[in-house]
């Protein structure tokens, strides 16, 4: 059975004092993906949080079946 994740995307500040904008995460919930934000920006401060929009439509690769037909040499 697996636990379906979320995608958040937050707006920090690093300790260092730059911002990081449009920062993606999966977490089961906010404050997984806050716990997660965390451990790779320790000391941050989010300054926005939201979801990210899961309904994408895939991109496809458009396939050749038919034969090419190359000129002879």
């Amino acid at each position: 059975m697996s636990s379906a994740t979320i995608k958040y995307r937050f707006r920090i500040r690093t300790r260092q004092g730059l911002l990081v904008d449009k920062l993606a995460i999966h977490g089961r919930d906010q404050a997984d993906a806050e716990r997660k934000l965390r451990q790779m920006y320790p000391h941050c401060e989010i300054l926005e949080c939201s979801l990210r929009s899961t309904h994408t439509v895939p991109r496809m690769l458009a396939l050749r079946t038919e034969p090419s037909i190359l000129p002879p040499r």
